[in-house]
């Protein structure tokens, strides 16, 4: 009965040595920011798309792989966010004084809307 007991704790700690190993998590981040602004008074809206990519790779000894995704955040998966809000743009307009026609900039609230897409895919080897 002792040598199965003994086999048994022996054989449980090999497997628990063996799932704790040096991991290593490499994320590849594709964000892409679309702002909009549109001027209250009517006119023009203008769209401004924005892209990053980051790579990162994090390298961590002896870990489980259930730790490791906890604990180095190795998950894969898409975030999105908006951001509204209400700014104040200048605005070009044309006037003209008898022959003279001349730009001048006035100052009219606009709102803008941004919206943030973070798509995430996550390596565990």
């Amino acid at each position: 009965m002792k040598i199965i007991i003994t086999t048994i704790v022996i054989a449980g700690n090999i497997l628990l040595l063996s799932c704790a190993k040096e991991r290593t998590c490499k994320c590849t981040s594709k964000t892409t920011s679309t702002q909009t602004t549109t001027p209250q008074a009517g006119g023009q809206a203008t769209t401004e798309v924005n892209h990053n990519d980051t790579e990162n790779s994090v390298t961590i000894g002896s870990i489980k792989k259930y730790e490791m995704k906890r604990y180095a955040d190795c998950n894969s998966g898409t975030q999105t966010s908006t951001n509204n809000h209400t700014t104040t743009i200048s605005v070009e307009t044309v006037s003209s004084t008898g022959t003279y026609t001349y730009m001048t900039y006035k100052s009219v609230p606009a709102n803008v809307s941004q919206d943030n897409v973070e798509e995430r895919t996550c390596e565990l080897k």
